[in-house]
């Protein structure tokens, strides 16, 4: 059992690379299905939940750890995520694009709601909990979906079968748009929507993706004396 705080990090990063890797290392078409309603964030769940489980590190030994490194990660991570979002993108999709994206926000928010109050007795008190964080994820994203879970301090074993969830229904989701964007066309012209800002926007976007795959590279740092930066700011 682990109990050295240290210890207790390093084999969270450990088991996460692994997981991690998973993908990379099975290839084929079983191992693409399995991985496609069960990705490596919902293996390092459930995994990590497994080894908690059978008592390979000690909670009240390793929480010391735990909460000094749970909340700073969260934020460090937020914080790159946003690195790479452009407002002037965002507001050239028009106002109309920006009302359905925030009318679709408000339909999650009150479709969540509403299936809670349905089925809070079937999925007991405390699933508003898993419910919110899911229901940050299909705003947000993951890293929405994390901090919500942090927020309301909801515990890992209810996350592990929100996560479950949200990817079962996310795939089964996007097979049903892969479908429709067949007909996208047809439903554009019987609409009479202007699809040409969001085409360009796209356009761009994916440009941008494909000139970003320079490979990270270490570049040794100068050294400087006090007089050479006196003289720079000088």
């Amino acid at each position: 059992m682990i109990k050295d705080g240290f210890m207790y990090i390093a084999a969270l990063i450990f088991i996460a690379a692994v997981l991690v890797c998973l993908p990379k290392i099975f290839k084929g078409k079983t191992a693409e299905r399995i991985f496609k309603f069960a990705p490596p964030i919902v293996l390092i769940y459930l995994g990590l939940m497994l080894c908690c489980t059978v008592k390979l590190w000690n909670l009240e030994a390793t929480g010391d750890a735990y909460n000094a490194l749970k909340n700073p990660i969260l934020y460090a991570m937020l914080f790159i995520m946003l690195l790479r979002c452009d407002l002037k993108k965002i507001v050239r999709l028009g106002p109309k694009m920006l009302i359905g994206f925030f009318s679709a926000t408000v339909s999650i928010g009150l479709g969540f709601v509403i299936s809670y109050a349905i089925m809070s007795r079937a999925l007991g008190t405390d699933a508003w909990q898993a419910l919110g964080a899911l229901c940050g994820s299909w705003m947000g994203g993951g890293g929405n979906m994390l901090a919500i879970q942090a927020a309301l301090d909801v515990p890992e074993d209810m996350m592990a079968y929100a996560l479950v969830m949200d990817s079962i229904c996310a795939t089964l989701y996007v097979m049903f748009l892969l479908w429709a964007i067949n007909f996208s066309d047809k439903f554009n012209k019987w609409t009479k929507a202007d699809t040409s800002i969001i085409d360009s926007v796209g356009a761009e976007l994916e440009e941008e993706a494909k000139a970003n795959t320079k490979p990270l590279v270490w570049r040794e740092c100068e050294t400087f004396s006090v007089n050479d930066v006196i003289r720079g700011l000088l």
